[in-house]
C-alpha cells in the first residue's frame, strides 16, 4: 500500500515494449516526513520478479528469500540521505523477458520467464528513518529489520508476446 508519507511514482519512458525489449523506468520517491530518511540508492540492489499471470513486482533494496537460502557474503546497499521535502529520481532498467536460473544435477541454467500482455508493475523501494549501522560482521539480518519499504501505484504497460519461432534452416 502506498505511503502517503514517502510516496514513490513510477514512470515508464512508452507505454508498449517489444518482447525482448528492455523497460526503461523512472521512478521519483519524496520525503514528505519531518525527518531525513536514507533511501536505497543502489544499481546493484534492483531486482525484478513475476507474480501471477499479468503482475510484476520491482524492488530497490534487499529482499527476503523465499526459500532456505545458503550463506552469501552480504553488503549493505549504497545509501542516499532525503532530507525533509526533499526528493530523488532515477532511471532504472529491466531486461525482459525476465530469466531465473534452475539447477539441475549440478549444472545451472538459465530459464526464460514468460510475461506479456497487459502487465501491472509496482516499484518497491527500500529506506529506513536512520542512517544504517551495523553492530555484526554478518549484517543481512539487521539491515532487513532496519529496512521498511515504499511502495508505488501500479502502472499499466503492454508487453508483446514473443514472435513465432521460425525453423533453422541451414
Amino acid at each position: 500500500m502506498p505511503n502517503p508519507k514517502i510516496p514513490v511514482v513510477l514512470a515508464s519512458a512508452k507505454p508498449r515494449y517489444a518482447y525482448g525489449e528492455p523497460l526503461a523506468l523512472t521512478y521519483m520517491i519524496t520525503n514528505k516526513t519531518s525527518k531525513p530518511i536514507w533511501v536505497v540508492n543502489d544499481p546493484d540492489r534492483v531486482t525484478a520478479w513475476k507474480e501471477g499471470a499479468t503482475k510484476m513486482g520491482i524492488v530497490c533494496g534487499e529482499t527476503r528469500p523465499g526459500f532456505t537460502a545458503a550463506y552469501f557474503d552480504f553488503r549493505a546497499p549504497i545509501l542516499r540521505r532525503l532530507a525533509p521535502g526533499a526528493e530523488v529520481k532515477r532511471q532504472i532498467r529491466i531486461g525482459m523477458p525476465l530469466t531465473t536460473t534452475v539447477v539441475d544435477k549440478g549444472i545451472a541454467s538459465p530459464v526464460q520467464i514468460p510475461l506479456d500482455g497487459d502487465v501491472s508493475v509496482v516499484l518497491n523501494v527500500g529506506y529506513g528513518t536512520g542512517s544504517f549501522k551495523p553492530a555484526t560482521a554478518d549484517p543481512y539480518g539487521e539491515y532487513l529489520a532496519w529496512q521498511q519499504i515504499a511502495d508505488s501505484k501500479p502502472l499499466k504497460l503492454k508487453l508483446s508476446p514473443p514472435g513465432p519461432i521460425l525453423p533453422h534452416i541451414p
